[in-house]
């Protein structure tokens, strides 16, 4: 098990102009390349997540990183999305966000979801982290095409193994 970061779920500029629409659109693609079985259920539970939580709010960088729950065979399967424009995702600051990476994360069961606890923490810091350098959010905002975000991805993010590995 692990956490994937499929060529496929890079998108760029969706067309969307809110949270919600653009979450739905992102939750349709892990859908369309067979990621995830329900997406309106998964839909449900990052905007149930997000409305709880919050993932840009208190950030200080222009990314936002929604999560929820999925049955999915990996760990978790995380989409990313750029909006060079901006999109307003209802924080806290009023800025858009310009980044959005949403986590798909399995349905645990309790001893996974206990120290799947600190998974999350860690692939949240390892994504904040990520974004906080200007060169990175530069390069990405300066992609044009699927592959090319792929390969910056690949060569400067390493996401965290889950702990029940």
């Amino acid at each position: 098990r692990r956490t994937v970061f499929p060529r496929d779920l890079i998108m760029l500029d969706l067309g969307t102009k809110d949270m919600r629409e653009t979450l739905r659109e992102m939750a349709k693609s892990y859908v369309r390349h067979g990621f995830v079985k329900n997406g309106a259920n998964f839909y449900q539970n990052l905007l149930e997540t997000e409305n709880a939580y919050g993932s840009s709010g208190n950030m200080s960088t222009d990314a936002a990183f929604p999560h929820g729950f999925a049955d999915i065979t990996e760990d978790a399967i995380v989409a990313f999305a750029i909006f060079k424009e901006g999109l307003d995702f209802f924080r806290k600051d009023g800025q858009p966000v310009h980044f959005i990476v949403t986590t798909a994360i399995k349905k645990p069961d309790l001893a996974e979801h206990l120290s799947g606890t600190e998974f999350h923490r860690r692939h949240m810091a390892d994504m904040s982290v990520f974004f906080w350098y200007g060169w990175t959010r530069q390069a990405l905002l300066g992609a044009t095409s699927r592959e090319e975000v792929y390969q910056i991805l690949k060569e400067h993010y390493h996401p965290p193994k889950p702990p029940w590995i």
